[in-house]
């Protein structure tokens, strides 16, 4: 039994350094230029014993994504449960959290996501329900006088998403670091939803 323990707890422990390991270089390099045989290498274990985890990059990909989201809901659950937080001191920590994860990722992790069909399948239904919790954060936004009460957040929120993804697809922003547009983007979006109460705190942050 102590055995069959050690070896539970060592395979869940290397579960967590593969993923770990994985979404770093898929990151670092874009998802096309990691192999499955380049993090066996790095992790200094068999590919054997790889695929015995995780059976293709897609898998180990789609893994690694949901366990990033787990841990970014869990912190904004976190913040949300705090009395003392407000809405704008939630979206500052949302606004620095993705800004340094867009500074330290390279853009062609963004573009390789869509290579995937069971990754992009996920992505559509993590949106569906990001919405809803975002319209949640809206109305308290709103309770709390920092946004406005008369847009349509529904289509604010999609343009949101899709001026998100513009920026990352379009040639046309390739020439611009990736920190430099999510900064003047973020204060033209940002701004354009706040009250005065709220454009004070956003203009102190940007």
């Amino acid at each position: 039994m102590p055995t069959q323990v050690s070896l539970s707890t060592y395979r869940q422990e290397l579960k967590v350094r593969i993923l770990q390991t994985a979404m770093r270089e898929f990151k670092q390099k874009g998802i096309r230029d990691v192999r499955m045989d380049d993090i066996a290498g790095i992790l200094g274990i068999s590919k054997r014993t790889l695929y015995e985890i995780y059976e293709n990059k897609e898998e180990l990909l789609l893994a690694g994504l949901h366990e990033e989201d787990l841990a970014k809901h869990e912190k904004l659950q976190a913040l949300s449960a705090d009395g003392k937080n407000t809405v704008m001191d939630i979206l500052i920590t949302i606004y620095n959290n993705d800004l340094t994860e867009i500074t330290n990722t390279n853009p062609l992790f963004f573009a390789g996501l869509c290579k995937y069909p069971r990754v992009m399948k996920y992505l559509t239904t993590r949106t569906e329900e990001q919405k809803k919790e975002g319209m949640a954060f809206i109305y308290r936004g709103i309770s709390e006088g920092y946004f406005l009460p008369s847009l349509d957040y529904e289509v604010v929120l999609k343009f949101i998403r899709l001026s998100s993804k513009t920026m990352m697809d379009e040639l046309e922003f390739h020439g611009y670091d990736a920190d430099y547009l999510f900064k003047n983007i973020a204060a033209l979006l940002l701004r354009g939803f706040c009250t005065q109460k709220g454009i004070k705190i956003i203009d102190s942050l940007l």
